[in-house]
């Protein structure tokens, strides 16, 4: 490894504790702190470890893996100890985070205002914050069902889900690449634009996609 200025970097080292994605195992960590205190141009900056994010688990046997973990390894003062992301922040609203975690990385509870664990509002924050718009294109009866079909699919929601405002729209009949179709109880017109609520994964796919228009309020 080599730098080509002296810029000096902080690194923050993800540690396993169960969740299975990212992060050094705890025999790997001491090597790694190690290594990273051999260049003059990194120094440790802290610790973070991913707990469950969207299978509904309770967090809290992995942050004190976490904690274990941290408590046997000698870190510099004012270490950054990130104890993982929203499905955690019902723990630090409710006091019961352990003292040594100093930092979250929140997302969903952000941006939509629930938790990952329940899927339940937060106390005080908006889940309407972000509108999905798509036109629609056709609309007709087959067979039996009227149906409506709009202008997005996988490509601009990719694994994530959309639920609809209007009550106009029953349910889901079909997703494709391109197109949703969409079981309908009314009138709607051609040309039209129905509105939706993105889940994190459909927001996700939609604020990174170049071919989807972003418009932002100035106001509520």
């Amino acid at each position: 490894m080599s730098f080509k200025n002296s810029k000096i970097i902080g690194l923050i080292l993800m540690v396993e504790t169960g969740f299975g994605r990212d992060g050094f195992n705890r025999e790997e960590l001491p090597n790694a702190i190690k290594l990273i205190k051999g260049y003059k141009n990194l120094y440790l900056y802290g610790l973070a470890t991913n707990t469950d994010c969207q299978n509904g688990s309770n967090p809290i046997a992995r942050i004190e893996a976490f904690i274990k973990i941290i408590k046997n390894i000698s870190l510099p003062k004012n270490c950054i100890i990130s104890g993982g992301n929203t499905s955690v922040l019902p723990l630090a609203i409710n006091g019961k985070l352990p003292k040594e975690v100093n930092q979250l990385r929140i997302g969903e509870a952000i941006l939509l205002g629930q938790d990952t664990k329940n899927y339940e509002k937060i106390v005080d924050n908006f889940t309407d914050c972000f509108t999905l718009k798509v036109e629609v294109l056709e609309t007709r009866k087959k067979k039996g069902v009227r149906q409506a079909v709009l202008a997005t699919g996988i490509q601009d929601i990719g694994a994530g889900k959309i639920e609809p405002i209007e009550d106009s729209f029953n349910c889901l009949a079909n997703i494709y690449s391109d197109h949703l179709v969409y079981k309908i109880n009314g009138d709607n017109e051609i040309g039209a634009f129905a509105s939706f609520r993105p889940d994190y994964y459909a927001l996700n796919a939609l604020m990174t996609s170049p071919f989807v228009e972003k418009q932002y309020a100035t106001s509520i």
